[in-house]
C-alpha cells in the first residue's frame, strides 16, 4: 500500500474510529514489540478486518494473546473474516491462507 497513507493520515482516520491501531508492548523495556492498523471492510455479503499494516517481532512470542484480541475486535464488530497484512509468518502461526493475500474465515 506504498504511498496511499502516510502516518499523520492513519493517525486522522484513528482519531475519527475509521481506523485502528493495536500496539504490542513489552511489560519490562516499554518497547513496542508488534503494530497492527486496521480497518473495517464492509461488503454486501461480508465485513472483513482488514489489516494493511502489520511490523513487528517477536510473533512466536507475544503473537498468539495479541491476535486473539484481534479476532475478539473483529468479532465484535461484525467482520466474519481477517484478511491483510501480506506477513507471512500468519500462515503457519495463525492458520492463514494465501489468495493471493493473507486471509482467514473466522
Amino acid at each position: 500500500m506504498e504511498g496511499l497513507y502516510e502516518p499523520v493520515d492513519i493517525l486522522a482516520h484513528h482519531i475519527k474510529n475509521e481506523m485502528h491501531i493495536w500496539a504490542a508492548v513489552d511489560r519490562e523495556t516499554r518497547a513496542i514489540e508488534m503494530v497492527v492498523v486496521a480497518q473495517i471492510q464492509r461488503y454486501p455479503r461480508k465485513a472483513v478486518l482488514g489489516c494493511p499494516y502489520v511490523g513487528g517481532r517477536r510473533l512466536r512470542e507475544c503473537g498468539r494473546p495479541f491476535f486473539d484480541e484481534l479476532i475478539r475486535f473483529a468479532k465484535n464488530s461484525g467482520c466474519s473474516r481477517i484478511a491483510g497484512g501480506y506477513r507471512r509468518g500468519w500462515i503457519k502461526v495463525f492458520g492463514f491462507r494465501e489468495m493471493p493475500m493473507l486471509w482467514k474465515d473466522l
